[in-house]
Order: C-alpha cells, then sequence, then structure tokens
C-alpha cells in the first residue's frame, strides 16, 4: 500500500484550496467587470438621452473613437503564458530547461 508522507497530503490539500479561491476570485473579478461594462454602456445611453442633436452626435463620435481604439489595441499575453515571460524571445523554455507538462500548462506559443 501506498503511504504517502503528511507533508505531501498537506501540499496536496493547500494546493486544491489555493486553485479553489483563485478560481473564485477570477470568477468575481469578471463579474465585475461585467458590471463595470454595464454600468458604462447605461451612462452612455442616458448622456445620449438627454443630450441635444448636435452633443448627441458629438458623444456618438466619441464613444465609436473609444470602441475603435479598444478594438485596436494589441492583445495582451496572459501574465502565466510562456509567450509572456519569453517576451518575444525564442522560447527558453522548449530546450529542456523545464518539463513538458509544465510548458502545456503555461500554453507555450513561442516559435523557436
Amino acid at each position: 500500500m501506498l503511504k504517502w508522507s503528511h507533508s505531501l497530503v498537506f501540499t496536496v490539500i493547500l494546493t486544491l484550496q489555493t486553485t479553489d479561491d483563485l478560481t473564485n476570485l477570477d470568477k468575481k473579478r469578471k463579474e465585475e467587470f461585467k458590471k463595470y461594462e454595464m454600468n458604462k454602456e447605461h451612462e452612455y445611453r442616458e448622456k445620449l438621452a438627454h443630450a441635444d442633436k448636435e452633443e448627441a452626435e458629438k458623444i456618438k463620435k466619441e464613444h465609436e473613437e473609444q470602441l475603435k481604439r479598444h478594438k485596436d489595441h494589441e492583445k495582451l499575453n496572459h501574465p502565466v503564458s510562456c509567450l509572456s515571460l519569453c517576451a518575444g524571445n525564442p522560447c527558453q523554455y522548449k530546450d529542456g530547461n523545464i518539463a513538458d507538462a509544465v510548458i502545456d500548462f503555461l500554453g507555450c506559443h513561442c516559435e523557436l
């Protein structure tokens, strides 16, 4: 029968709890961002409703420009992705410095 040491069991339990905590924090962050976006859209529509024709056109134009800037913004890499760790340089993690499982976890998409 396989015997687990107490420290290994503790490490596994701590890892599972930490994973759950991070998952819950991520869900909460996404919900808060969704509320923020909805509030921003509501404020935009309220401004349009209370503006005269000229001011409404100006508000629409600014809103469209802002949406275009957001759409054209360069995508950011995940903070723990291999791309962000390598910073666009040839991947330092595919040459055997770390295990393949870790590379898979990091989602390495670097070109050698």
